[in-house]
Parts: structure tokens; sequence; C-alpha cells
């Protein structure tokens, strides 16, 4: 019921019936639920953060949702200085917390301290390069993207087709800005496994 009101919404109602539940039936999941229902609220700004970091400080076991909620909800709202204390404060970081701060700096048109994360993460996934050459490429930064890519592609490809968003993002910027051959050089580097 609760998680119906938080997808509708209405997370005051959710609160209500979270509220209602005694403290030993509270789990990691229900916290979880209530911290991103704040976190998440369409409209909501800091205030909405600043109750879901509340609850957060409540809770007796956290997860990497816990932690990841919290993260991503301070980026959101702009507060980066908050968010990076969050991940700081991690007991473990995994690639999902590191991805959270990159994508935001990207999305608030921090390419250098997107590039800085990245470069220090101790894991990468294909959604770590995607988005990062996804924020280059509308950033307009598409050589760099380029580089990325074939720099650190090879290394998260694993013969599946998980790298290929990064491929299509870069060879639709370099479509946008006109550049018709970079386009199709790209196309054709494009890694894939004949099944």
């Amino acid at each position: 019921m609760m998680s119906g009101y938080v997808r509708c919404r209405m997370v005051l109602k959710a609160m209500e019936l979270f509220d209602e539940m005694k403290e030993r039936e509270r789990d990691v999941v229900s916290w979880n639920l209530m911290v991103s229902g704040y976190v998440s609220c369409k409209g909501g700004g800091r205030e909405h953060v600043e109750e879901g970091k509340r609850l957060f400080d409540r809770m007796t076991v956290r997860d990497f949702v816990s932690w990841n909620t919290m993260i991503s909800g301070y980026a959101r709202i702009g507060r980066m200085g908050n968010a990076i204390r969050m991940f700081e404060s991690m007991p473990e970081c995994n690639v999902v917390s590191w991805n959270a701060i990159m994508t935001r700096f990207l999305q608030h048109g921090d390419v250098r301290s997107a590039f800085e994360w990245f470069m220090k993460m101790p894991e990468r996934d294909a959604a770590s390069l995607s988005a990062l050459v996804s924020g280059l490429s509308h950033n307009g930064e598409l050589d760099q993207a380029s580089r990325i890519l074939f720099e650190h592609g090879k290394a998260v490809y694993d013969g599946e087709k998980n790298v290929v968003h990064a491929y299509n993002t870069l060879i639709a910027g370099y479509g946008q800005a006109g550049q018709i051959n970079e386009a199709r050089f790209i196309f054709d580097q494009i890694p894939f496994t004949m099944n």
C-alpha cells in the first residue's frame, strides 16, 4: 500500500502508513521506500530532500539503495557538496554511487568534474561509459567523448551489446553537428558479436 502511495506521489499518505507500523515491522525496504518517496518527489526541492535525509538519519540499517538515494537526491537539486559528503560517508561505494555523482556533474554542465570522477572510479560499467560519452556529447565535447569511448570502451565490453548505447550517442552527436564522416567512422567501430 505504501509503495502505491509513493508511486502516485502521495508521500504524506504513505508516511501515515509508515508511522502506523511498529518499529520492528520497519525493515530497510520500507525505510528506503519512504526516503525515496521524499527525495524523488516531483516538484519537490530542498525541503523534500531534507525530509528524506531526516528519515535516512533515523535508519538503524542502511544499504546501497539508502545511500544512493540520498546521493542522487542531493545531486538532483544541485547540492553537489552534500552529495559528495554522503558519498564519502558511505561504508562502501559501488559503481551506482560513482555513476550518480558523475551523471549529475554532467547534467549541471560540469564536464571537468565528471571526467575526474570517471577517472577515479575503481570499477566502471557500461552505464558509466554511456553516461560520460552522452554527457560529453551533449556538452559539445565530441572529440573527448570519442577518445573516452575508444580508450575505455573495451574495458567494459564483455561481448554483449552493453556499450552500443555509448556508440549510438556519439554517432548522433556527430550527426547533429554535421560531421557525417566522423559519425560513419564511429558506426564502423561498433563492437558486436554474431549469434
